[in-house]
């Protein structure tokens, strides 16, 4: 679409509408306006306008950019589930009533606890605390299981009461080195438990102090301090997160994750069933994309094995090629090796030349000498 047909758009309805129609996020829209200098209608502008009240409509600059220049909006893709999936996702809540029976929270962990739940407890007192004061099983680039001290116990109770639920869904919670999974039939996903930071500014002590002022002392640069600038501290706030790890870019297949957290308004136990709701069509979906991935590797096996074959057959008809050439070389040599006999033995007894020219040799025959 064109700048002016984009301007029209915008102040004909709010840009969320707008972004829904195009297929697009509110976000985009934004973005493309502000890339290509198109004014958008300020915050209030529509409560204003449905009040009755005066607003202005400000025109469409064309100094920078032509009105009809073209702005290329591309569409999202949208996700389509299969029938299954669909059908699953329809009986969620039914689902959901149906396990909540079987789901306690429990307030206290117990003696005995589930294997999974024990083996990550003992693997996280093995780890010693960072400065921030987590026991933290990941690092800073794959995020794993990370709690501090105050909020184990709650973590801990949360996994105990889900483990036991899955053990009578005949889902498998697993710990395999620092890494955490759930099983369900015969899909696997990898899921975390963490903590949240949260930060405040960070109070120089009087060692820091004195260090900052001996270096500017030394090289008068004041652009940057040498000690942090933030504290960062536990939060308390928890995050699950869970994902099947299924993607393939042949395939255009991305893999299917999903966070919940705690918000001012619902806690991560309020929340716990939907994990269950959630992974019940997840695992079928999951199955779908696990196959169509064996499919393609499978024709993808075929397809290496079919171009070894072409491959061979090549180097069997080059080689082929050579062994015939050489046969030929070897052929040309014998002919002209008789060609050379028939010469010598077309001489006379005298020792004087043949007078007629040799076939095949390209030259005339020398002339006759008289000793």
């Amino acid at each position: 679409m064109t700048r002016q047909e984009l301007f029209d758009l915008v102040w004909s309805q709010p840009v969320t509408r707008v972004a829904e129609s195009l297929g697009v996020s509110d976000v985009a829209v934004k973005n493309h306006c502000r890339k290509h200098h198109i004014p958008t209608p300020s915050r209030g502008y529509w409560a204003k306008l449905k009040s009755g009240k005066k607003v202005s409509k400000p025109r469409l600059r064309t100094s920078l950019e032509p009105a009809d220049a073209l702005v290329n909006i591309q569409p999202r893709p949208v996700k389509t589930r299969s029938p299954a999936v669909t059908a699953i996702e329809s009986q969620a809540l039914s689902y959901r009533e149906q396990i909540a029976a079987d789901f306690r929270l429990v307030e206290r962990l117990p003696r005995t606890l589930h294997p999974f739940v024990d083996a990550l407890r003992t693997l996280l007192e093995e780890t010693e605390k960072d400065q921030c004061g987590f026991r933290d099983l990941g690092d800073s680039y794959w995020k794993k299981t990370c709690l501090s001290d105050s909020s184990k116990a709650r973590a801990f109770r949360l996994l105990q009461s889900m483990a036991a639920l899955a053990s009578k869904l005949g889902h498998e919670l697993y710990l395999e080195k620092s890494n955490c999974f759930w099983k369900v039939g015969e899909e696997i996903f990898e899921f975390t438990l963490y903590e949240t930071r949260d930060q405040k500014p960070h109070t120089p002590t009087k060692e820091e102090l004195e260090y900052e002022a001996r270096r500017l002392r030394w090289s008068g640069n004041s652009d940057r301090k040498s000690y942090r600038t933030w504290d960062y501290y536990p939060s308390g706030r928890l995050i699950f997160h869970i994902s099947d790890n299924q993607s393939d870019w042949r395939l255009d297949l991305s893999k299917n994750e999903r966070r919940w957290r705690d918000t001012k308004a619902t806690t991560l136990e309020e929340r716990a069933l939907d994990i269950f709701v959630w992974l019940q069509a997840a695992a079928v979906e999951a199955k779908e994309k696990r196959l169509l991935i064996e499919e393609e590797e499978r024709r993808q096996e075929k397809e290496a094995e079919r171009q070894a074959r072409i491959r061979q057959r090549k180097k069997n008809a080059k080689s082929l090629r050579n062994h015939i050439n050489e046969l030929g070389d070897v052929l040309s040599t014998i002919h002209r090796l008789e060609q050379m006999v028939e010469f010598i033995d077309r001489q006379d007894d005298s020792g004087h030349w043949a007078t007629g020219p040799v076939s095949g040799c390209g030259q005339k025959s020398p002339p006759t000498k008289t000793f």
